[in-house]
């Protein structure tokens, strides 16, 4: 996806006291390089060894504390690409998962979805979390393995949220938070719960005025 997609949860993932780095994979965004086939991820693979580079040469980043989350596609990539780095530390899949192939685990792993997410979707999720887990089938918004050792595993649904809402959705964000202090540890400063991004207030307002303007305007 793209910047403006995931602007919301950046923004709380944030706010919580982590440094995030949102990137527009090429073919999105402001990204000009073509998409192209996506069979291998090699692409995407070189987008995220492009934001991973910036931040391990970054005074402002812990790069011995390093997650990647994606949404959809992204979370196909996220969870490939931390197969193949043995740096990453934490791995959230939003609705989204892949295959197990490369030669690393993907570590301490978060499979998230929207409760209105296409039902294959839930399910290959749950599936390839429970093949990480070791078990038949996982139970949600449990801890399985040992996340010190970075074998963790958890599943967990968010009812309310679609394909694309799930990346607005406050509880989604609070539940990324609460993994990411599992995994990486607490946030930097005084973090924040995950809330209400201010900017909707507005966003709300700008779409009442576009309205008003619009059925005014045959008047």
């Amino acid at each position: 996806g793209n910047t403006a997609m995931t602007s919301a949860l950046a923004r709380r993932i944030a706010k919580a006291g982590y440094a995030v780095i949102a990137i527009d994979f090429r073919g999105h965004g402001e990204n000009r390089n073509p998409l192209g086939p996506t069979a291998d991820g090699i692409g995407l693979r070189q987008d995220i060894d492009a934001a991973l580079l910036y931040a391990r040469t970054q005074p402002r980043f812990d790069g011995q504390r390093v997650a990647l989350a994606g949404h959809s596609m992204g979370a196909f990539a996220v969870v490939a690409h931390a197969q193949r780095d043995p740096g990453i530390a934490a791995v959230v899949a939003i609705s989204g998962g892949g295959v197990v192939a490369g030669p690393f685990a993907p570590p301490n792993a978060l499979f998230i979805w929207a409760a209105g997410d296409p039902e294959g979707m839930r399910k290959r999720g749950a599936e390839l979390a429970a093949k990480l887990a070791g078990k038949e089938q996982l139970v949600e918004d449990r801890t399985y393995g040992e996340l010190e050792h970075g074998t963790g595993v958890r599943i967990s649904e968010v009812s309310g949220t679609d394909h694309i809402t799930i990346l607005y959705s406050a509880e989604a964000a609070r539940r990324i938070v609460d993994w990411l202090a599992l995994a990486l540890g607490p946030g930097h400063g005084r973090p924040e719960t995950p809330g209400a991004d201010p900017r909707f207030r507005w966003s709300g307002l700008g779409l009442l005025a576009a309205l008003v303007l619009a059925f005014g305007a045959p008047r």
